[in-house]
């Protein structure tokens, strides 16, 4: 079963992710049991480095972290054993309400 190509992945993204997770991440390559994304750089994705005081500015850990979990949604849904799946799903997000106070 043939693997997805670049632009066919960067589709599922934009598919399937909501705006709010979507920052112009780019695709560059898929291979055989990989895939190789950019977070192109932008001054809002930076932030304090708080924790060593250097003064400099670092990516921002969510911002990181979101990029991660986008890279592994299309690793997941991109690949070619994915493709018995349903390409067009929604992401499952698991989100607590608040408890209420007692």
């Amino acid at each position: 079963m043939a693997r997805l190509s670049s632009i066919e992945v960067k589709q599922l993204l934009v598919t399937n992710l909501p705006p709010s997770d979507q920052h112009g991440e780019i695709v560059e390559a898929v291979g055989e049991g990989s895939i190789r994304m950019r977070l192109p750089f932008n001054p809002a994705y930076m932030g304090a480095d708080i924790w060593q005081h250097t003064g400099t500015c670092v990516f921002s850990g969510p911002m990181t972290l979101g990029f991660a979990e986008t890279a592994m949604f299309a690793c997941i849904h991109g690949s070619p054993r994915a493709s018995s799946r349903r390409r067009d799903h929604q992401p499952h997000r698991h989100v607590s309400a608040p408890r209420a106070s007692r």
